[in-house]
Parts: structure tokens; sequence; C-alpha cells
């Protein structure tokens, strides 16, 4: 029956140890587990849990969450494993004391597999900072490699080799310091110098040296292996990408020094990476002293918090310029249109005006009127006849002789006089109807300018704001234009980041790649497809060829590489079986497929 590989984690909620932890989410999954972070209900404290799982080889009742073997024949390679985790759990429980190595609070076993409970640490990893920040500075990084080296020299005094020192394993915690974590390949060594086991190890590359790529690994303890990895790590922090290979700087050495980096610092960081174990300094205390941070660890106190506190006043910074270039556009005041008002006013001053005037003319009538009354009246003539002495008139006697009629005459004289007197009075009307007429021309005329004036100073009023709402509506332009290339830049830059990931070939990841069928199926394929060479056969050449190649993110084989070979004639024919495999189960990294470097031996074994 072909062997079939589920992989499930633990759900949150779920509850280990009788309560005493519950999960909360899954942080991430290596070949050999799962690390979850919890919480330790009794002292609400976030823990990170990692649990026994290897995914090629467990698989979970989802009711239950038992862990069960996949298959028979697996039974001894994971029980192998799980006494490791186990032994290595309760050894590094053991270091409580030793500053910068990841805290295990707790170690047991449940649901048919192991479990050790670890502080929480959620400062990030070194890889992570680099990636977000840029290359370190030279003090920064002598302050991480000088923790580091104090972790590793404890290790190193109880004989054990951690085999994975790089970014990836450095978490920073809550005073910015470096703390060593993930011992799933270290290897313990008796007092002689040999390895207490024989697992497989892992190989990070660009920092592993060239012993671990070999068969069994690191057989006789030698601290020279940790200290490669050690100033591979600096190499990253430093330049800020992944150092080269170990069979590549076997072939050309290191890169040129960097010009951000001292000449003497780089020297010493080819020496801790050469090939030859006896090539490179033997002791971490002897490569600490040669990079001058052998005494680092007083500044590497002050020094976490000062990189975080430089981070919140760089974001800081930057949410204050974003917001200065926020303007407010100040609303006109408006406009109070008094046209209406005006209009007003003068239907108002001319009935005044009107009224005005006719109360005069009427008062000059009255006493035009009262005049002649009393020039006219009998009275005035009866008086007039009695002083006949005084007055004469020419009248025609019978004789046709003309007298002198004085009465008549004085009646004509204050008749003339009164009409001259009333021809007055209308003259002194008419000009003081011209003079109205005038002044009310004058005043239409200044109306008349003044609501020019104000019909002016609207459409001044008018174009200002005009010119602020084209002023507005160009600088919305603006703000959506650079809105826009913003939104172009980060577009181009998620493109580039994910086309550089899609290129990123890892060695370790998530999910790895798997051989349809799982590992028996791959077995079997190896076996079935292997065509004996026939000069290889001749001459009784045998041995196991070991291979590299990258599984594409389509699960097609590419870079196909024979990393140990045995016979021409049998590297060839390795090549050619890895290159007819079918396509392989892609590995994960944060859920999405990636490339991932992998190695299968292939064995050539006559009959």
């Amino acid at each position: 029956m072909e062997e079939k590989s589920i992989v499930q984690e633990l759900q949150t909620g779920i509850e280990l140890q009788g309560g005493k932890y519950r999960i909360v989410r899954k942080l991430g999954q290596g070949g050999f587990g799962i690390t979850y972070e919890g919480v330790q209900t009794g002292l609400e404290r976030p823990v990170a849990i990692k649990e026994f799982f290897m995914k090629d080889y467990c698989n979970r009742d989802t009711a239950t969450s038992h862990v069960s073997i996949g298959s028979e024949g697996s039974t001894q390679l994971v029980e192998t494993f799980r006494k490791k985790f186990l032994k290595e759990a309760h050894f590094i429980a053991q270091l409580d004391n030793v500053p910068h190595i990841i805290r295990i609070y707790d170690v047991f076993e449940e649901n048919g597999t192991a479990y050790y409970v670890m502080e929480y640490l959620d400062g990030g990893s070194l890889k992570q900072k680099v990636a977000r920040d840029g290359a370190l500075s030279e003090e920064q990084a002598l302050t991480y490699i000088s923790q580091l080296g104090q972790a590793l020299s404890a290790l190193h005094q109880n004989n054990i080799l951690h085999l994975d020192v790089k970014p990836d394993n450095v978490l920073l915690n809550g005073r910015g310091e470096a703390v060593l974590i993930d011992f799933g390949i270290s290897k313990r060594y008796d007092k002689t110098g040999s390895q207490t086991s024989s697992t497989p190890v892992g190989l990070s590359k660009g920092y592993a040296p060239s012993e671990q790529y070999q068969d069994g690994g690191v057989d006789l303890f030698t601290p020279a292996t940790d200290i490669y990895s050690l100033g591979a790590t600096l190499f990253y922090l430093l330049v800020g990408h992944t150092p080269p290979d170990a069979n590549e700087v076997l072939e050309n050495g290191l890169p040129p020094c960097p010009a951000r980096v001292r000449p003497e610092l780089w020297k010493a960081i080819e020496q801790a990476m050469q090939p030859r174990k006896k090539d490179r300094p033997q002791t971490v205390e002897a490569f600490l002293a040669m990079i001058g941070s052998g005494n680092a660890s007083a500044a590497s106190t002050a020094a976490g918090p000062a990189v975080a506190m430089g981070a919140v006043a760089d974001s800081a910074a930057t949410k204050m310029a974003g917001s200065a270039t926020t303007v407010l556009n100040p609303t006109p005041l408006p406009v109070h249109d008094n046209t209406e008002d005006v209009d007003n006013d003068d239907d108002e001053e001319e009935p005044r005006r009107r009224n005005l005037l006719w109360p005069l003319l009427a008062l000059l009538v009255v006493g035009i009127a009262v005049a002649l009354f009393f020039l006219l009246s009998p009275d005035k003539k009866k008086k007039s006849a009695d002083d006949d002495e005084e007055y004469t008139e020419y009248v025609d006697d019978e004789d046709g002789s003309l007298e002198i009629d004085e009465q008549a005459i004085r009646d004509s004289i204050e008749l003339m006089r009164m009409m001259e007197e009333e021809q007055a009075i209308r003259d002194s009307v008419v000009a003081m109807e011209q003079y109205y007429q005038e002044q009310q021309r004058l005043e239409k005329e200044e109306q008349q300018r003044r609501q020019e004036a104000e019909r002016q100073a609207q459409e001044e009023q008018q174009r200002r704001q005009e010119v602020e709402r084209q002023e507005q509506r160009r600088q919305e332009a603006e703000r959506q234009a650079q809105e826009e290339m913003q939104r172009r830049q980060q577009q181009e830059e998620r493109l580039r980041a994910a086309e550089q990931n899609n290129n990123t070939i890892y060695d370790v990841v998530e999910q790895q790649p798997t051989f349809p069928g799982g590992p028996s199926a791959l077995m079997q394929f190896l076996a079935s497809n292997v065509h004996y060479p026939v000069v290889a056969e001749e001459n009784g050449v045998q041995g196991k060829v070991v291979c590299t190649f990258v599984v594409e993110t389509d699960g097609s084989i590419s870079n196909v590489t024979v990393v140990r070979g045995v016979d021409p004639s049998l590297d060839k024919e390795a090549v050619r079986v890895i290159k007819s495999m079918p396509r392989w189960n892609p590995g994960r990294q944060d859920g999405r497929p990636v490339r991932v470097k992998y190695n299968v031996p292939v064995n050539f074994r006559l009959q």
C-alpha cells in the first residue's frame, strides 16, 4: 500500500497537560516539528510550544489530536528522532542560566508525541531585521555576534555542536538581545569527542561548512564547524545577503572586502570561513578576539533598546512628515449682495422727495390765493371809494372829454403787481423743480456708479474664487498624481519582490517538497529506473552517488548536480534517473510554492 503523508497542526484552543497550556496559533513548521504560540494558563504567560511531528512520516487524528506513524517501516526512524528531540530538550533546559540561549520551561509527552515549552520571543529574527533595515553597522553586528558567541561557548564546553547557526535561528528578545534557537539538528559528543547519535543533519546553504556535507555529518567534535557558521552569520549582517556556498568558497574564496567594512574585520570573517577546519579559529573566544568583540557583552544590553528607540523615532518622523503635507484650504467668506437693498432705498427716496415738493407748491398757491383775496375783497374796494380824494380815473364825459379815473388806475397797477408776484412765484416753483430734478439726476448717476463698483467688486470676488477653485483642482490633481505614482511604485516593488522570491532557492522551508507517494515511493522509483552502467558493472564499481537538485514551484526538477560521486558512469546514470523523476509536490513558504534545494542518494549495488 502506497505511503501517504498528511500534515495537520493542532487547532486553536486545543489544551495540553490538562489545561496547563492552550494553543493560540501556528507559528511555523519544519521537517521535524511544528511550533505554536501558546499561553500558560495558570500564569497567563505567552509561550512557544514545539511539537515533534515529522511531516513526511506522521499523521494526526483530527478528532483526538493523536499523532500516529504513517507506516510500520518508519516507526524506528521516527522513534529515533523523537528520543533525540526529548534528549536535547532536557539538556537545553539545564542551560537555564546561560545567556542568549532559548529558555525551555517544560518538556512532556502527550498525543503520542513529544513537546517542549519555550519562552516566547516576538522581536523577530536577525534575518527579518536585515531584510527590513538593510545591512547593519559594525557596532550592531559585533554586538549580536558577541552574544551568540557566549551561547556557543557554553554549548561547546558541554561537548554540543549546534550545527545550524544562521540569522533565521537567532531571535531578538524584548531587550533587543540575540537569542539562539532551534536545536533540532544539534549533536552531543562524548568525552572522546565522538558523536553519541548518528542521525543525519540538515544543510543551510551559505552557512554550513563543507564537513557537514559528508556522509554522517560531523563525526568528531570540533567547535570550528559552528565557528564557520558564526562567521557566515557576521558576513550576512554586514553585507545584507547570504554568503556563498561552501563549495564556492572552496573554489573562489569570499568576495572582496566591501567598502563599508574594515579590512581587518573582513580578514577575520575569511579566517572563520576557511574550507579546512584546521585553518579556522579553534575556539569561539579566539574568533571573538579576532573581531574585537571579546568583551562586548556589557554593551549588548544597551544595544537592543537603542536600536528599538531609533526605529520608533524613525517611524514617528515618517508619520510627522506625512501629516505635514496635508493642506487645509480656507473657506472664503460669504459675499453679501446688497443690490436689492440699494434698489429699495432708491424706491423709497423718490416718494420722499415728491412728498416734500408738493407741500411747498401747495403752500405757495395758498399764499397767492390769500394775497388775491385780500386785494380783491369788497372791503378793500369800499375803502378805496371812501378815499376818492386820493384816487382818480379816466372816464368819458357826456361831451366826449376825458377825465382821469384815479381809482381805476390804482386797480390796474395793483393787478399788475399781483401778476408780477404770481409770475415770480411760478418762476420760483420751476426753479425749485429743476433743482430737485438735477439732484435726482446726480443721485441716480451716483447710484449707478456705486452699483457698477459693486458689480465690479462682485466680479473680482468671483474671479478670485474661480482662481482658488482652479488652484484647489490643481492641488487635487497633483495629489491624485502623487498617489497614483506611489501606487505604481508600490506595485512595482511588490512585483520585484515577488519575482525575487520566485527566483530564490530555499534550503529549509515550512513545508518541504515531497515525492508523489512519499519516501517509500521515491526509493521504489529509483530502484526500478536505475540501469547499471556496463563499464561499471564489468569493473565491479559500486557505491552511493549523492545528487542535489532544485524542486521548482510547479514540481519539476532542475539544476541536477552530483554532490558526491563514485564513478563517472555511475554519476551520469544517477543524474539521468533524477532528471526522469515525475513532478514533485512543491515546497511551500508562507503558504505559497517556492523553489527548494533537495538531496537524494542513488545507491548502486552489484548483486
